[in-house]
């Protein structure tokens, strides 16, 4: 159905898109930068399995804004290196996307939190875009620096593979609190 309204480039647009609506944030008091390190792995199927450690990883920069005392949304890119049990002739991955967090306690307290992602690989063409949610918990000991331990399951829109990924967070906030 994307497809049909957006044209065949609707991951591009898509993630362009996305990009300039988050570079726009009008209503946010505060935000947060940070880089995220940890391990994904992608089931393609029963014969294959794929690797990817990055450093920084899957949501390796990211930028959040801040427009209520319980959500934000942003933007994240990243580069990855793949191991596979295949012979792969690309293995490094460039992803760009956009993040939603709602924080049930508030953004500015220890407590869990839920993040929503919407993402593609680049260049590797329209077909591998990814959806995404996952589930973290912040800590605030050190203000204004935030650690983050978060979990998050990744499922390629057009192809057949899942990605679970573990990954520790570090940001740090700036801005006003709402």
């Amino acid at each position: 159905m994307i497809r049909r309204i957006a044209g065949e480039n609707w991951c591009t647009k898509l993630c362009v898109g996305s990009l300039l609506v988050f570079g726009w944030p009008l209503a946010a008091f505060s935000f947060e930068v940070g880089a995220q390190f940890g391990l994904v792995s992608s089931l393609a199927d029963k014969d294959s399995r794929f690797i990817t450690i990055s450093i920084p990883s899957t949501r390796a920069l990211y930028l959040k804004w801040f427009p209520s005392q319980y959500a934000a949304f942003g933007p994240y890119a990243y580069l990855g290196y793949t191991w596979s049990n295949d012979d792969y002739p690309n293995p490094w991955y460039r992803k760009l996307g956009g993040i939603v967090s709602y924080y049930p306690r508030g953004h500015n307290q220890d407590g869990h939190y839920i993040e929503g992602e919407i993402g593609g690989y680049f260049p590797s063409g329209d077909k591998d875009a990814t959806v995404g949610i996952g589930l973290g918990y912040q800590m605030m000991k050190e203000r204004p620096f935030v650690w983050q331990v978060k979990i998050d399951y990744s499922r390629w829109v057009d192809g057949n593979y899942n990605e679970i990924g573990l990954s520790l967070v570090l940001g740090r906030r700036g801005g006003l609190d709402p």
